[in-house]
């Protein structure tokens, strides 16, 4: 594979990143109004107003800044910079340097990164039981779809939701985690808000493992299911689709777009087809709430040993109690 460097992403750190920002959201807010290229003048008027709105986030700049920023951003590969030729009425008007500007490949595909970046970023961690029940329906509609005469749409649709759903399910799982590590272990919490979240966390898990325990065999079977049908049918039918607008698709293509969505597919289903609940796990905390610490059951203690041990020495320093 050939190295290609990538610039987009230098303006980020550059010393002037702010005003690069700034440009370059003009172009986004721009671009979602379906306007391709714009000229100096009417970047200019739109920085402009972000900065009447907003001093400190949006930068003003003078006409030579703009004009070195924007050929820094166009060095970069961030723009394109095309001849503007509209409205020229002399000679030395053709000839003077007057430019549109608008994304390139690389500056779009920088955005989306950057976008995709920071949505992910501020993302909040949770246990989606919500998503539980989309997934078997879902799963239930994509059989019924592929069992009679499958609409090529109808099941892009559902593969592409599918997907989605299973993708988000393990994200939000995994940030659920990061921040609860991160929130157990702040030094100097308060008792009493130690044992109210406490409480409430193992409420959350105690119902987000009841309803996963009832999903797991259904949507299990529903995954068997799914699996005795003609799935290469449906392979190559979402092939066709992702292929749809494409100039001149070889046989190569639709082969590769198909094998793409298998793989694709296939690993998800394969790690939910797995999924198992120990019986340890299944409900947490039984019995009457009380002011000493509930204990975990094996399935929450043993993946979060830090609640564990906080639980424990917080207890300790109340009561007077020793720890072993």
């Amino acid at each position: 594979m050939v190295s290609i460097p990538v610039t987009a992403f230098a303006h980020l750190n550059a010393e002037k990143g702010a005003l690069y920002r700034a440009i370059l959201a003009v172009f986004v807010y721009e671009r979602a109004r379906f306007t391709i290229a714009l000229r100096p003048l009417e970047i200019a008027a739109c920085l402009a107003v972000r900065h009447a709105a907003d001093p400190d986030s949006s930068p003003s700049a003078s006409d030579n800044e703009l004009t070195a920023a924007l050929e820094q951003l166009v060095a970069w590969n961030n723009l394109l910079a095309t001849r503007d030729t509209a409205d020229v009425a002399t000679v030395e008007e053709f000839y003077r340097s007057r430019y549109l500007y608008q994304f390139s490949a690389e500056g779009e595909a920088a955005e989306h990164a950057i976008a995709a970046f920071f949505q992910h970023l501020h993302r909040p961690g949770e246990l989606q039981v919500a998503t539980l029940r989309d997934l078997l329906t879902l799963l239930e509609q994509l059989a019924a779809e592929l069992a009679a005469e499958p609409d090529r749409d109808r099941v892009h649709l559902a593969f592409q939701t599918l997907v989605t759903r299973f993708e988000e399910l393990t994200s939000r799982a995994q940030s659920f985690m990061r921040s609860l590590q991160s929130t157990v272990e702040l030094h100097g919490i308060e008792l009493d808000a130690f044992f109210s979240y406490k409480d409430a966390l193992i409420d959350h898990l105690d119902h987000f493992l009841g309803e996963l325990v009832l999903s797991t065999s259904r949507i299990t079977a529903a995954l068997h299911e799914l699996a005795a049908l003609d799935l290469d049918r449906a392979f190559r039918l979402l092939a066709g689709r992702d292929l749809a607008d494409a100039l001149q698709p070889t046989a190569n293509d639709f082969a590769a777009a198909a094998d793409h969505r298998r793989q694709r597919v296939s690993q998800r289903v394969a790690a939910a087809a797995r999924t198992r609940v120990s019986a340890a796990g299944r409900r947490v905390g039984r019995g009457r709430r009380s002011r000493r610490p509930r204990a975990c059951g094996p399935g929450v203690a043993g993946r979060l040993p830090y609640l564990s041990v906080a639980n424990s020495k917080s207890w300790a320093a109340r009561t007077g109690e020793r720890t072993e």
